[in-house]
């Protein structure tokens, strides 16, 4: 993505090769027409609107260390907007391995493709961990595998062992789309 700087150096650069052109046309011909100059418009290169609304029941996790007795089933409700095949707000609540509320938001990035299969990751934070800041919001970077078909979807990844404060685990989100 550019910079607001270099959007404004791109459009100058543009509009400058236009003004050449015509420069140059009308220099051989005394009696050319001035060529047609198009307006430059940036854009974006995801759409404001979400191409794709899911939603989710929470997540289930499967964690490394198995005799703790840590919840794996963090049912919840949360949402996720996809701008673009790369691009997708997250966002939800659900009960953690702690058995507290937790908050989630983040920013899912996927810029590889392999077949149905998108590897990327998630920016974002978290709350409700009660040995992660005493439960306050606290950022994450995590790694995402994600998947769909038809209405169907599916997030993957890992949480790392983090202290005595987060708990490991795999972690496996379905998604259903509804719109």
């Amino acid at each position: 993505m550019c910079k607001p700087l270099q959007s404004h150096r791109i459009a100058v650069f543009v509009a400058l090769a236009c003004l050449a052109a015509n420069a140059s046309a009308s220099e051989g011909d005394a009696d050319a027409q001035p060529a047609q100059v198009a307006p430059v418009v940036a854009q974006a290169p995801f759409s404001l609107v979400p191409d794709a609304v899911w939603i989710n029941p929470g997540v289930l996790s499967y964690h490394f260390n198995r005799n703790a007795g840590y919840r794996e089933d963090n049912w919840g409700i949360g949402g996720q907007l996809d701008f673009s095949d790369d691009l997708s707000l997250l966002g939800g609540t659900f009960l953690n391995s702690d058995n507290r509320r937790s908050h989630d938001v983040g920013v899912l990035w996927e810029p590889l493709h392999l077949g149905p299969v998108k590897f990327g990751g998630v920016a974002g934070g978290f709350d409700g961990y009660p040995y992660m800041l005493h439960g306050a919001w606290f950022p994450a970077l995590l790694p995402m595998a994600s998947t769909s078909y038809g209405r169907l979807g599916a997030n993957l990844t890992v949480v790392p062992n983090y202290k005595n404060r987060l708990h490991g685990a795999v972690v496996l989100q379905l998604l259903f789309r509804i719109w």
